[in-house]
């Protein structure tokens, strides 16, 4: 998921502008639903046999593209179940906590765990067929944040008639968070660079 929060950290600095993070995700949706491996090889064992092929996936099939794209599915996922309340950033904030150094690093159950604890224990089923399974991608649940895809495939925000409650979640999802500094971790001083 490291690609989606590099589009996401370019747009909530301020560095680019929100009709280029649809563009982004938009072209990534394109790529992944282009390519041929994506309904023979699963984004886990593209991960694993990355190497074999160069370092970014197999064959056309790249697990920074599918990783981009079932993070975004299941930041939808978890802003819709909450209502808004918790997102994907809560699950990394999680790992943090627990598993940032010098602790171990996590297995898939931490993993699970994490997104359990914020997003609820159905998201488990979600993470298996986006990272276990051939399975399309469900696009259908970015709809609970009020986005979607278009004939064409191009991401599309809710429109003017668009469900308030919709409108609300989307605004969150796009909101530019001020920097969040982890309990008991000093502010960096920014004099001295």
């Amino acid at each position: 998921m490291t690609d989606y929060y590099a589009h996401l950290t370019l747009y909530r600095s301020g560095l680019r502008d929100e009709g280029w993070l649809l563009d982004q995700l938009g072209q990534q949706i394109a790529t992944l639903q282009s390519s041929r491996n994506r309904l023979a090889v699963t984004l886990e064992e593209c991960s694993r046999r990355a190497w074999e092929n160069g370092g970014f996936g197999v064959g056309d099939l790249s697990y920074y593209n599918k990783g981009l794209v079932a993070g975004l599915v299941l930041d939808a996922a978890i802003r819709s179940r909450t209502r808004g309340a918790k997102s994907l950033d809560d699950v990394m904030r999680a790992l943090y906590r627990r598993y940032r150094m010098p602790n171990r690093g996590y297995a898939e159950d931490g993993l699970l765990a994490s997104i359990a604890e914020v997003g609820g224990a159905d998201m488990a089923p979600l993470y298996r067929i986006l990272t276990q399974t051939t399975y399309d991608v469900p696009y259908g649940m970015l709809s609970g944040i009020g986005l979607g895809l278009d004939a064409g495939g191009e991401v599309v925000a809710p429109n003017g008639g668009a469900d308030p409650r919709l409108k609300a979640l989307y605004r969150g999802w796009l909101g530019r968070v001020e920097r969040v500094v982890e309990q008991g971790q000093p502010e960096p001083d920014r004099g001295r660079h």
